[in-house]
């Protein structure tokens, strides 16, 4: 009886009458015991685990509200310095683009005249000379008396930096903005940093 080690051995019957009454014991102070504590116990954790559900719940609205008003201003911000630099970009075209245009009719009035010129540099007839030297003035007097523009300087520096700053200012300190590119305005002309 070798896997009865340490434990008294007896018949079947008599096992059976010690845990009859070893049963009968337990479950007469089973159906004693009460459940009162356990089941108020029991309440009190399902009440206060709904209210801690309910207070985690509504700080989880309120963290969502602030993100989306927070996500909507900076939209909003967003797209009132996105509207700052295209007014910027335009005054820059309204800037530029006469100029450029007016340089551009400059050259192109100078070689037309030098093609004249080339044209009828060795004309033998009076009249046709005379006209293509007429034409030839007229175009070297366009080209003579349009002067190159002194220097351009629509878009002041310190208006962007004043946007760029309004943009560090308005946003929050948890944002890091370390690995962005700060803008500058150099001579007028745009350039990232890292």
């Amino acid at each position: 009886m070798g896997g009865h080690q340490g434990h008294t051995f007896c018949a079947l019957e008599d096992a059976y009458q010690q845990e009859r009454a070893a049963f009968e014991e337990l479950f007469k102070d089973f159906k004693t015991w009460s459940s009162a504590d356990i089941l108020s116990c029991l309440e009190s954790l399902e009440i206060r685990k709904k209210k801690a559900l309910q207070s985690v719940s509504k700080d989880a609205e309120k963290v969502t509200d602030y993100f989306n008003k927070l996500i909507s201003t900076l939209d909003q911000k967003k797209n009132e310095i996105v509207s700052d630099f295209e007014t910027m970009k335009l005054m820059v075209m309204q800037a530029y683009d006469p100029e450029i245009n007016k340089l551009s009719e400059v050259l192109k009035e100078q070689r037309l005249a030098l093609s004249i010129a080339e044209s009828f540099r060795g004309a033998s007839d009076p009249l046709t000379f005379l006209q293509q030297m007429q034409e030839f003035r007229a175009k070297l007097k366009f080209v003579q008396e349009t002067s190159a523009p002194s220097r351009i300087n629509i878009v002041n520096p310190s208006s962007v930096s004043t946007v760029i700053s309004e943009v560090y200012r308005f946003l929050p300190a948890a944002v890091d903005l370390t690995d962005y590119a700060v803008l500058c305005w150099t001579n007028y002309t745009l350039i990232a940093f890292p």
